[in-house]
């Protein structure tokens, strides 16, 4: 006979897939699609200023915390990061920015199921010193088998710029190659 206690806590043996979803909070950057076992999880980066926007920064906070509640419902995940155009940005923001990626990261690399992962850089305008430091964080994903960084398999960085058709970065490119150096192990 189990004890009460166990009997109450579900686990993946006693409690359905729409059971456990029901239990995982909401959150406004992130998506679940049950049907298709794919997540899309947003990186709104678009604060103004020094200071970003506490809201905006607490929820960044609480979807990194609830990554993890998603990793054995997913096969599919889309990674958007969102920033504001140049001219409006504030670079100041990128080692914080970094810190996050590299946490969404981490806990994207303990997907146990992954099978397809495509990461979207979505800007107003290319520009090199916005984003370059903060697309090398995502070289850091190693979750699908026999694949580096972007190089192989069902796995995708891309930049779109103006609502535009992405750019993708091709394997071995000067973008890739440039990116790569600069991914802090």
């Amino acid at each position: 006979m189990a004890s009460p206690t166990s009997a109450m806590v579900p686990n993946d043996n006693t409690t359905s897939e729409a059971d456990r979803l029901a239990h995982i909070p909401k959150n406004q950057y992130i998506n679940f699609f049950p049907d298709r076992n794919k997540l899309t999880v947003t990186l709104n980066f678009l604060s103004r200023g020094p200071n970003p926007d506490g809201e905006t920064l607490d929820h960044l906070l609480e979807m990194i915390n609830i990554l993890p509640l998603y990793a054995r419902e997913t096969n599919i995940l889309y990674l958007s990061l969102f920033f504001r155009p140049r001219n409006e940005d504030d670079l100041r923001l990128t080692q914080a920015r970094h810190l996050v990626i590299d946490r969404v990261v981490e806990e994207i690399n303990e997907f146990p199921y992954l099978t397809k992962f495509r990461a979207c850089l979505r800007v107003d305008r290319f520009h090199w010193d916005q984003v370059a430091d903060l697309a090398s964080a995502l070289y850091g994903i190693r979750t699908l088998p026999s694949r580096r960084a972007f190089n192989v398999g069902q796995s995708e960085l891309a930049f779109m710029d103006n609502r535009r058709r992405g750019r993708y970065i091709l394997p071995g490119s000067s973008l890739d190659r440039c990116l790569r150096s600069r991914y802090r192990h």
